[in-house]
């Protein structure tokens, strides 16, 4: 589960036009299995963005699969706000999503990076959402992002990043009895990044992504040091004041 090897052959699970409107940003699939399950053929929620480059327009699409690997996408989006989807199954005809969005569709700036909104749908496809969000952030954090909901035993768990002093991001579990009103420390980070400016994740922790083993939870994660200088898909040298997404982390929490 550490060590992944890339098919020399293997060019990416989508192959979008230069003209399409889409810009893959992180997907979720809607159930943790070890191989595919019957939701194989179920819509594949995933993020797009115009052409026009705007963080907060981002929404929510789907993209159809027989084996994980070949994706059909559908060019149209399925809810107008969306970023980092996290999807449960919990019925055939139920299903349960919490996802970034804009309280108001029509602000072109502010919100999506605030308010994680609960959502539900009888087919994964059509989606109504919350009145209110159910997770926003309290000082020192200074934003909600890249939910993952997990459930243990009569507990939910939603995972999510958010920006911290000194130009940090760190990852904190808020805990809840119903998926809808949660409990959550904004002060302790469940997973911060680590001490000093050495380690590969020193300046981010970020995009949780829980695998559940028999006898222990696997927290994947993407990661960012210090560094602010990287090459484009073109070759041309850029720089992101941010920093980089260069590194992927994995901790383990062992279950009693």
């Amino acid at each position: 589960m550490k060590t992944w090897l890339i098919p020399a052959t293997f060019t990416g699970v989508f192959a979008l036009s230069s003209a399409s409107c889409f810009s893959q940003q992180q997907t979720e699939t809607l159930e943790t299995a070890d191989s595919l399950s019957p939701l194989d053929q179920r819509p594949q929620p995933w993020q797009r963005r115009p052409k026009k480059h705007c963080r907060q327009c981002q929404q929510l699409g789907y993209a159809t699969s027989p084996d994980g690997i070949r994706w059909t996408v559908r060019d149209k989006p399925l809810y107008r706000s969306g970023r980092s989807p996290s999807i449960i199954r919990e019925a055939p005809d139920r299903y349960r999503m919490w996802m970034g969005s804009k309280p108001d569709f029509d602000v072109a700036s502010g919100g999506l990076y605030g308010n994680i909104y609960k959502f539900h749908s009888v087919d994964g496809t059509s989606w109504t959402r919350s009145a209110q969000p159910v997770l926003r952030p309290a000082a020192p954090a200074r934003s909600v992002v890249y939910p993952f909901v997990i459930r243990e035993g009569d507990t939910w768990y939603i995972w999510h990043g958010c920006h911290v002093d000194g130009g940090r991001f760190e990852l904190f579990c808020a805990a809840s009895k119903d998926g809808t009103d949660w409990s959550v420390d904004h002060s302790r980070p469940a997973f911060p990044a680590a001490e000093g400016k050495q380690r590969f994740d020193s300046r981010y922790t970020s995009t949780p992504c829980i695998v559940r083993l028999q006898d222990r939870l696997l927290l994947y994660y993407s990661a960012r040091d210090w560094q602010t200088e990287y090459i484009d898909g073109s070759g041309k040298k850029r720089r992101d004041g941010a920093g980089v997404y260069s590194h992927i982390g994995v901790a383990e929490l062992l279950l009693k």
